[in-house]
C-alpha cells in the first residue's frame, strides 16, 4: 500500500511538472491584401475598418487593450471603457484613447492620425523622445518615424475616412502620394518615372471602382496618360514622348 501511495504521489508530481504555465491572452493578427477591405469587431465592442494592404495584431487584456499596426491604415471606433485604455503601437509612437473614432495610417515609415470623434493622445513610444499631443475632432498629426518633429493640421475628418466608402480625397497632395494609395487598391502597379510629374500637387476626389476608370478620372486632375509596360502602368505627362 505504501508503494502504491508513493507511486501515486510521484505520478501527481509528474503531472504538476508537465502542466504548462498559464499564459495571458495571445495576440490575434488580422491582415488585408491588395484591394481588400475588412471590418473586424473585437470582443469589447470596438470595430476596426482595415484599408487595403494592412496588417495589425490585437491583444485584449483585463487592464488595457493593445493594438500593433505593422503597416497600413485602419479606422478605429473604440468602445468606451475608462478602466481599459485602448493603445495602438505604431512605429515610434503610441496612440492612446478611452473611447473615440479615428484613423491611423502607417505607410513606409510615415505616420498620420486623424480624429473624427472624441480625443486621442499621441506620445512617443518607450525609448523614443518628444512631447505628447492631444488631438480633437478634425485634427490631424503627421510624423515621420525617427524624426522628433510632428506636423499638426485642421482637416475634414470625413474626407480622410472616405476610403472606407471607396472615395479618396486629396487636397494639394503630390501625385506620388496618389499613386502610392492606388497601388494598395489595385493589383496592376502604377509608376511615375518623371520626378517633376510625381511632385505635381493634386486636388480632387477619386472613386475607386475600375482601375482604368480611376486613371481616366485622374487625368482630369492632372494632364497625364497611362502607358502599359511589362512592369504595369507608367504615368507620363500628356504630350511627353514614349520611350
Amino acid at each position: 500500500m505504501v508503494r502504491h501511495g508513493a507511486a501515486a504521489a510521484a505520478a501527481a508530481a509528474g503531472l504538476l511538472i508537465l502542466t504548462p504555465p498559464l499564459r495571458g491572452p495571445q495576440p490575434q493578427t488580422y491582415a488585408t491584401g491588395i484591394g481588400e477591405h475588412r471590418t473586424v469587431t473585437l470582443a469589447d465592442g470596438s470595430t476596426l475598418q482595415m484599408n487595403a494592404a494592412t496588417k495589425l495584431s490585437v491583444v485584449l487584456r483585463r487592464d488595457r487593450r493593445e493594438v500593433t499596426l505593422q503597416e497600413g491604415e485602419a479606422i478605429f471606433d473604440v468602445a468606451h471603457d475608462v478602466r481599459r485604455p485602448f493603445e495602438i503601437a505604431v512605429g515610434d509612437r503610441t496612440v492612446r484613447v478611452v473611447g473615440t473614432q479615428f484613423d491611423v495610417r502607417r505607410r513606409g515609415g510615415e505616420l498620420s492620425v486623424t480624429v473624427a470623434r472624441g480625443a486621442v493622445e499621441v506620445r512617443p513610444a518607450a525609448g523614443s523622445s518628444g512631447p505628447a499631443y492631444r488631438l480633437h475632432p478634425d485634427q490631424r498629426l503627421d510624423h515621420r518615424e525617427g524624426d522628433t518633429t510632428v506636423d499638426l493640421a485642421t482637416v475634414d475628418a470625413q474626407e480622410v475616412l472616405g476610403w472606407r466608402t471607396g472615395r479618396l480625397v486629396y487636397r494639394e497632395q503630390p501625385l506620388s502620394q496618389v499613386v502610392s494609395d492606388l497601388n494598395h487598391q489595385f493589383s496592376t502597379p502604377i509608376h511615375v518615372e518623371d520626378p517633376a510629374l510625381a511632385a505635381t500637387p493634386i486636388s480632387g476626389v477619386l472613386v475607386l471602382d475600375d482601375q482604368d476608370a480611376v486613371i481616366r478620372r485622374l487625368a482630369l486632375l492632372v494632364p497625364i496618360r497611362a502607358v502599359r509596360s511589362d512592369a504595369g502602368l507608367v504615368l507620363r505627362r500628356e504630350g511627353a514622348p514614349d520611350r
